[in-house]
């Protein structure tokens, strides 16, 4: 969308463009002081976008994560360091074409999560459920 902003030629953007790469950096869990709990659905509310019933967790177990506590080691802070989370749309043939047709960034993004995309938020799900990060730092991630 940006692009097409600049007038671009729908055909120059869709023949031109290999992939699409999101990234951010979320704050890491501190491993020697993070505390595990047990989730309740009024901690993954945040993580749901407007209308979603049901978060979409892309397979991931989000039962007993990690929060922040704070130790000596990371000033309190309950994090030391940080980890990229990300997401990679490649352009396929599908996608190519939908580009190419001037369709809303709605329909390309659908099209790219049946080609395998995995978004930005379901990556950070991810990070949570492997204990390197926290729901927090997702909820910031995502607003």
């Amino acid at each position: 969308p940006r692009l097409m902003d600049f007038n671009t030629d729908k055909f120059m953007l869709s023949s031109s463009i290999l992939a699409v790469v999101a990234q951010r950096l979320v704050r890491k869990l501190c491993s020697y002081c993070k505390e595990e709990y047990e989730v309740s659905e009024d901690d993954l509310k945040p993580l749901l976008a407007p209308g979603e019933v049901k978060l979409e967790t892309g397979g991931f177990t989000l039962t007993n994560v990690f929060r922040a506590k704070g130790c000596k080691i990371c000033n309190n802070t309950g994090y030391i360091g940080r980890t990229v989370v990300g997401e990679i749309l490649v352009v396929n043939s599908e996608v190519r074409e939908l580009i190419s047709e001037g369709v809303s960034l709605h329909k390309i993004e659908e099209a790219a999560l049946r080609g395998g995309m995995v978004p930005l938020k379901t990556s950070g799900i991810s990070k949570v459920a492997q204990g390197l990060t926290s729901i927090d730092e997702i909820v910031r991630l995502i607003d």
